[in-house]
């Protein structure tokens, strides 16, 4: 069986941009209610809790990317006893999974009043809270969540959004209703785990009605399964490193600074939040159709789409920096009060952290695709020991900017060069070098286009009343959307990467509505098939 990509990657990341759009204004209003109905200490906590609960989640193993990695083949193969031996596999392991997250979490509640400053509300018992949290883990892994796999790995991801889409409407529904009819943090804090039991039952529901051939019953042969617990090893590693890198940061403020300034500095970091969030609902979206690309297709085939990819992460980035560094200071104010600014500095800094760290996401894409996890397993383990010392170090001295700027330097000298080189060294077997010269040059043009924005927006009025401060918002957020994008347009429209990037983009409109499709160009270098050999523009239908 070979997947329709572009079709599934484009429903896929509309489905999925819906429930990202639900998901960021509904917890714009939440945590601006949680100031305004309670207090920015409860804001502050709210995210710590989120931050050791995911530590906690490394229970996972990585165990779902390893299984999800083996569908691949078995799905283009169409072996359905095998998919269904590593479906009973999945479930046995998410069960334990459950059961491991909560006996660590309950081997923590001693420790609960060591890792967090004093300034918890009065009325707070810390214990109830994280006992509530520590069931939203616990249900999350439990039940059905294991029939999820079957939708990610056939690139049906869109199934998973249209359930998200109804749980989170419900969740963020009934906790603005416990907010403001209640004013109790219990209450809005209870809604979340029966959301999640709400959520592994739908998708147990609908990957049985799309897949009903497939049962968890069976058990993968001796050779799989030691290649399913390498990939876990190597994995389990990785993921240590990843949830650190992305918890650690809260947890050292909250630790040495206190909830209420983690309240504040998690305002920001939760725009940028939401923009990973929103970036990674597309590659969640393209990653099996990528797998299956890797499977079924040349590596210079895909060395051309990574190349393509590259250019679209560029313009994707630097849009998204352009805006950050022309609109933070003004969306916090009208959203949060002029009380919680931080900084323009600091500003300035969560915007490079955002760039470094989101610029990279080609490279990861492709190596997760290729389950390139062995070779690179270190690498995030080693980031995130280093931003840790560094950040308790430098948090002590300058405080917020210590936090941002050791992440940053993490991401510049450990995590980006050494992921392109595992990439380009084990799939690509080529230079890293063009990787660099590319990356230098996109990097060049995003600054460039920053600078003149930036400009343009110091020349838009500030202050005043109410309406006039959005009246100026407005015509900034206008100066942001036409400016860079005009400018990336100039930069890029002669080169072969964008042309190829519209027709994809033609491509996949058009599979997506059910037009034919136009064959996409020829990479450069490379020869246009003959009619009869091109495949509808590199997209391979259902057989």
């Amino acid at each position: 069986m070979k997947l329709e990509r572009s079709k599934n990657a484009t429903r896929n990341v509309v489905w999925g941009a819906c429930n990202k759009i639900i998901v960021i204004l509904a917890q714009l209003v939440i945590r601006a209610t949680l100031v305004r109905v309670l207090g920015e200490e409860y804001l502050g906590l709210n995210s710590w809790f989120t931050s050791i609960l995911n530590v906690l989640s490394l229970a996972e193993l990585g165990i779902t990317s390893a299984l999800v990695f083996h569908m691949y083949r078995a799905i283009v193969e169409d072996d359905k006893e095998k998919i269904c031996a590593l479906l009973a596999f999945y479930r046995r392991c998410y069960h334990t999974i459950a059961l491991v997250i909560l006996v660590l979490g309950l081997a923590v509640l001693p420790l609960l009043p060591f890792l967090v400053s004093t300034d918890v509300p009065a009325d707070i018992n810390l214990y109830v809270l994280y006992l509530i949290n520590l069931s939203s883990t616990v249900i999350s892994y439990s039940l059905f969540a294991y029939k999820g796999c079957l939708l990610e790995a056939h690139q049906r991801s869109d199934l998973s959004s249209k359930i998200a889409v109804l749980v989170n409407t419900l969740q963020y529904g009934f906790q603005l209703v416990m907010l403001f009819a209640f004013r109790n943090y219990y209450l809005y804090s209870i809604v979340t785990p029966f959301m999640f039991l709400a959520s592994n039952l739908l998708t147990a529901f609908v990957a049985g009605k799309h897949y009903p051939d497939y049962r968890p019953f069976g058990k993968p042969d001796t050779e799989l399964r030691k290649a399913i617990f390498g990939k876990v090893k190597a994995l389990f590693v990785y993921k240590v490193g990843n949830v650190f890198s992305m918890s650690v940061d809260n947890l050292v403020v909250g630790a040495f600074l206190g909830v209420s300034v983690l309240g504040a500095f998690t305002n920001y970091q939760y725009i940028i939040t939401m923009l990973f969030s929103f970036l990674l609902m597309y590659y969640g979206a393209i990653q099996a159709g990528l797998g299956n690309s890797i499977v079924v297709e040349s590596v210079e085939h895909n060395f051309t789409n990574f190349k393509k990819l590259l250019l679209m992460q560029s313009w994707i980035c630097g849009f998204c920096a352009v805006c950050l560094l022309c609109l933070y200071q003004d969306f916090i104010g009208l959203w949060m009060g002029e009380g919680m600014l931080l900084p323009m500095g600091l500003v300035v800094l969560f915007v490079v952290y955002f760039y470094t760290f989101k610029i990279q996401d080609a490279v990861t894409v492709f190596k997760d695709a290729a389950g390139m996890w062995e070779p690179d397993r270190w690498r995030p383990l080693i980031s995130a020991g280093c931003n840790l010392v560094i950040n308790i170090l430098l948090v002590q001295v300058i405080g917020l900017y210590g936090i941002l700027l050791s992440t940053i330097l993490c991401c510049l000298f450990i995590d980006l060069p050494w992921a392109a080189h595992v990439l380009f060294k084990n799939y690509f077997k080529r230079s890293v070098a063009t990787y660099y010269i590319r990356l230098l040059v996109y990097t060049l043009v995003n600054i460039a286009a920053a600078a003149a924005t930036f400009g343009v927006c110091a020349l838009v009025p500030s202050g005043g009343e109410v309406w006039q401060r959005v009246l100026w918002f407005l015509l900034k957020i206008a100066v942001c959307t036409l400016l860079p994008n005009l400018l990336f347009l100039l930069a890029y429209h002669r080169t072969a990467e964008f042309k190829l990037l519209l027709q994809t983009g033609k491509n996949a409109l058009s599979s997506l509505f059910g037009k034919n499709k136009a064959p996409a160009p020829a990479a450069e270098g490379q020869e246009q098939p003959p009619a009869s050999q091109q495949e509808s523009g590199g997209d391979e239908k259902e057989e």
